[in-house]
């Protein structure tokens, strides 16, 4: 009887856990785009990357449902936009997804609706401190 229990306690247990989703580690980033410095925070992550040999940064916030909500900022872009972020009219939105020591994002400039396969892809290998 008490073999019966623990086993329908290990399947409703199995039934309605939520896998881990994985999160940003600390440390450096190997992109497509270059390097990036990222800290993991509570909610999501900072980074700060260059280009064009200037200092840029992104910050995300968990989504809740494995995805990282992420704003980016530079000093400078091909596209210019008509509101300015943190002072900056250089900026856009992206999507995160990390997979252990991996990441797969998708990004735009500005304000424009991220909708993974018509955007521009972003992807990183985690290399440590």
């Amino acid at each position: 009887m008490i073999t019966r229990v623990v086993f329908k306690l290990f399947v409703l247990t199995a039934l309605f856990a939520t896998p881990a989703m994985a999160e940003p580690q600390t440390g450096r980033w190997e992109t497509n785009y270059g390097p990036i410095e990222m800290t993991e925070k509570a909610t999501g992550f900072i980074g700060t990357y260059a280009y064009k040999n200037r200092p840029a940064h992104l910050a995300g916030k968990h989504n809740g449902d494995g995805t990282y909500r992420v704003f980016w900022v530079q000093e400078i872009s091909e596209v210019e936009c008509a509101e300015l972020v943190q002072g900056s009219p250089y900026w856009g939105r992206a999507k995160f997804v990390f997979d252990g020591d991996k990441f797969i994002a998708h990004w735009n400039y500005c304000d424009r609706r991220i909708r993974n396969k018509r955007d521009f892809r972003w992807t990183g290998q985690f290399n440590g401190n």
